[in-house]
């Protein structure tokens, strides 16, 4: 099995804390783009080994993939089916911006197949969501949570950003009632990131917003999954949260080794070991297509030891854990961190808390090294 990720790079407009390739204003590109990707798509017909050749896991990405019409959709998914087997129970899912779809689209997403939404909805406070650069309020993304359940959605996801300049810890627990009280199949939660390449970073270098407090972030991702847990949500990676038998087998596939595709401007595959991205650039993306080319930009061939790494590593972001026959040489280190409360040991497999998940990568450097 194998999964396909499709980078759709438009925006309506840029959020300040984005550093995803994305462009706004350039929807004068979107049936070119489509015509390459399609191009695209033909031309790694060949890509995957036979025992993975079934595609089982669709995700389309962006950017603001709703932006899209049912009928561009379809035909993407039609060249997909035509060239890769599709399981007849894929996951085929599509991120959404309250403010980018009717109720009518929603249908037609349904119909076409789509059975899976995953929200940007980042906050239910219309302050935050103005601060963010976000086009809807908090009002809209309720009333497009539920006409997604009417038409006919019966996955649905929500993500949220946390720890935002000034943001309280009272104002983020509203945010997760608010979600709670919705009780979508899935949520994911992201401590807000910036750096210099977005507005947003360059601003707080500045000094124009305050830096996120580090002890707050940690205390909002804990109460976080002190809420969720007793709400019934597993807490099966370390910034999601699923109702039992919901989570995304698309970002699984990402944190188990799973065979993916990458197609679209900026896209990442990983096949066979081999890591390689697409340019990020989308005119230079149909450019290159149009001259019947591949258009990667780079590529890596991970050897032995950087797949153990990374092995660990991922293993660790999940609720199971690794084996800890993996970890040779290292009771000493798994004895202080279950001692910590860092970690858990059962059954052989060592996962960690989420105390732990605060700490997940320097954990994962002990380990390892």
């Amino acid at each position: 099995m194998a999964g396909v990720y499709i980078h759709f790079p438009f925006c309506k407009k840029k959020c300040l804390y984005c550093d995803f390739f994305s462009k706004a204003n350039q929807d004068f590109f979107i049936s070119d783009f489509l015509n390459a990707l399609i191009k695209e798509i033909n031309f790694r017909a060949e890509i995957f080994s036979p025992g993975d050749k079934t595609v089982d896991t669709i995700y389309f990405g962006g950017g603001t993939p709703s932006l899209l019409k049912p009928v561009q959709i379809e035909n993407v998914l039609n060249s997909l089916s035509s060239v890769f087997p599709l399981s007849n129970k894929a996951e085929i899912t599509v991120e959404a911006n309250p403010g980018t779809l009717s109720f009518d689209l929603l249908c037609g997403y349904r119909k076409i197949g789509i059975n899976r939404l995953s929200i940007g909805v980042q906050s239910f406070n219309n302050e935050e969501l103005k601060f963010l650069g976000r086009i809807h309020t908090a009002e809209e993304a309720e009333e497009f949570f539920f006409e997604a359940q009417k038409a006919g959605f019966d996955e649905i996801g929500i993500d949220l950003i946390y720890s935002l300049p000034d943001q309280s810890i009272k104002s983020w627990e509203r945010n997760l009632d608010k979600v709670l009280s919705l009780r979508p199949t899935h949520i994911s939660t992201y401590a807000l990131t910036w750096s210099s390449a977005t507005p947003l970073g360059r601003a707080i270098e500045k000094g124009k917003y305050p830096h996120p407090d580090d002890e707050t972030t940690a205390e909002m991702y804990l109460l976080t999954c002190k809420m969720f847990s007793e709400a019934g949500y597993e807490h099966y990676e370390i910034s999601n949260f699923a109702l039992p038998g919901h989570r995304c087998r698309h970002n699984e596939g990402y944190w188990t080794g799973k065979p993916y595709l990458g197609l679209g401007p900026s896209a990442h595959s990983y096949i066979n070991g081999r890591r390689f991205w697409n340019i990020s650039s989308i005119q230079k993306y149909i450019e290159i297509l149009s001259q019947d080319k591949l258009p990667v930009f780079g590529e890596e061939k991970l050897n032995p030891r950087q797949k153990f790494m990374e092995h660990i590593v991922l293993g660790l972001r999940r609720r199971e854990g690794i084996s800890i026959e993996e970890l040779k040489n290292k009771h000493q280190e798994i004895t202080s961190l279950v001692q910590a409360g860092f970690a858990v040991l059962k059954d052989g497999f060592l996962s960690l808390t989420a105390k732990g998940f605060l700490l997940a990568d320097e954990i994962a450097t002990r380990l390892v090294f």
